[in-house]
């Protein structure tokens, strides 16, 4: 099932940086709506269920109007849902078609399961209209064929709405284990990897209280902006279950947040994404504030804050794990952009429009050595003390060229010097070669 990776084209460094922005952007339009359907979903059939079995009408009515605000028609499922889901595996694809992981097979698996779960609930919410309609034409009067196809009806609706949630479900679990197992493609390499990593229970836990805190938003927005606006047993009934929802996910979603800080590998942790994470813990303060305030005094000018605060908190925390991913796989991406440029080199030459490449020793001399000598300090340490730890490991040492950061505080930052990733395998091969001569 890694077929996805043996088609992907090796990149430039610029369309990698331009790949994880496309993903954050197909993320940000993804992760919301997906997070509330599955969620929404889960409520709409154990609620129909319960109330069937218990003859509670209010149950069955939420679990009708539920369904018909987050699956309005076909078009949502496939604009919101699977075209972007596909987006992202092919993403993950290209980014990670060289690393030995279980990350693009997993998120293969949990598009399939998606798409024939998107399927299910589609069919679960239009059968829900068809039983309205069925119902008031089996009332004027009998009718066996109709009631019959009235019986089949509701038989094929109970079935869609159970596989329906069991298979996005299963979907979203085997998606966080792709999320998790892509921050370690060296690591994670097997299905069983990835079960047993603390990271992918955590980004599960991450997913439902995110998912709980913004279904519960959505539904106190939806339910109540320009319809419901009279007091009744029912209303009272939906708001305390949402604002209930909502508040258990928002004091549930900083711990596993903190989880995933604390399970990450120490190569994708910046300051970036602590920063971000702090804002995210700020904004989720703010709208458990917001769902505390309508249990005393409810409007939708607060349902709304909150759902947009808790939207905009989620694609933060997205953000958060992108820039996490794009640090721990800095190596990969070196390495195929080392790749790309030796073949379009090679391309180059064939066509006679190639010019020859700047050789190690070149580029020592002419941006290296104004800071850097083998053996004496100079603006920067000598090699002599910083390459020891880059033995067997000239793929780290190609990247932190690529992509310096500050790691001795005794010395200024190395600047980015712009070099393309063939010259920085170059010139990694050229100083680790002179070092051990000197």
């Amino acid at each position: 099932m890694d077929f996805l990776k043996h088609i992907a084209f090796s990149q430039s460094l610029e369309h990698i940086g331009l790949l994880h922005l496309a993903i954050n952007i197909v993320y940000a339009l993804f992760v919301p709506y997906v997070s509330v359907l599955f969620v929404s979903m889960i409520i709409a059939v154990t609620f129909e269920r319960r109330g069937l079995k218990s003859g509670n009408e209010m149950s069955v009515r939420f679990a009708r109007e539920l369904t018909q605000s987050v699956i309005p028609n076909k078009s949502s499922l496939l604009l919101f849902g699977v075209l972007p889901f596909f987006a992202v595996l092919l993403g993950y694809a290209q980014l990670l078609q060289d690393s030995p992981d279980v990350a693009v097979s997993t998120l293969f698996v949990s598009f399939l399961l998606f798409s024939a779960g998107a399927l299910c609930l589609y069919a679960y919410a239009y059968t829900f209209r068809l039983n309205e309609i069925l119902s008031i034409a089996t009332s004027a009067g009998p009718d066996e064929a109709l009631d019959q196809y009235a019986k089949e009806n509701i038989r094929f609706h109970a079935n869609a709405g159970m596989w329906g949630v069991v298979l996005v479900t299963l979907s979203q679990f085997l998606f966080e284990l792709a999320v998790s197992a892509s921050t370690k493609p060296w690591e994670v390499t097997t299905l069983w990897d990835a079960l047993i990593s603390p990271e992918s229970y955590a980004r599960m836990g991450q997913a439902l209280s995110f998912a709980g805190m913004l279904t519960g938003a959505a539904i106190l927005y939806l339910f109540f902006a320009g319809k419901h606006t009279e007091e009744s047993e029912y209303t009272q009934f939906v708001k305390k279950f949402s604002i209930t929802l909502s508040l258990l996910s928002t004091l549930a979603a900083p711990l596993f947040i903190l989880l995933i800080l604390a399970a990450f590998p120490q190569n994708g942790l910046t300051g970036s994404v602590f920063g971000i994470t702090a804002l995210v813990l700020i904004m989720l303060f703010a709208a458990g504030h917001f769902f505390y305030a309508m249990l005393k005094s409810f409007s939708t000018r607060l349902a709304a804050n909150a759902l947009f605060i808790l939207t905009a908190a989620l694609i933060l925390a997205v953000i958060k794990d992108q820039i996490a991913f794009g640090s721990a796989t800095r190596i990969e991406s070196a390495r195929l952009a080392a790749r790309y440029d030796k073949e379009n080199q090679a391309l180059l030459d064939k066509m006679g429009l190639g010019a020859a490449p700047l050789t190690g020793e070149e580029i020592f001399t002419g941006r290296c050595s104004a800071c850097h000598t083998f053996t004496e300090k100079k603006v920067g340490p000598p090699y002599k003390e910083t390459l020891p730890k880059y033995e067997n490991k000239r793929d780290e040492l190609v990247a932190f060229i690529l992509n310096p950061k500050k790691m001795n505080p005794a010395f200024p930052p190395m600047p980015n010097q712009g070099l393309k990733p063939a010259e920085a395998d170059s010139i990694a091969a050229y100083i680790m070669k002179t070092y051990k001569q000197k």
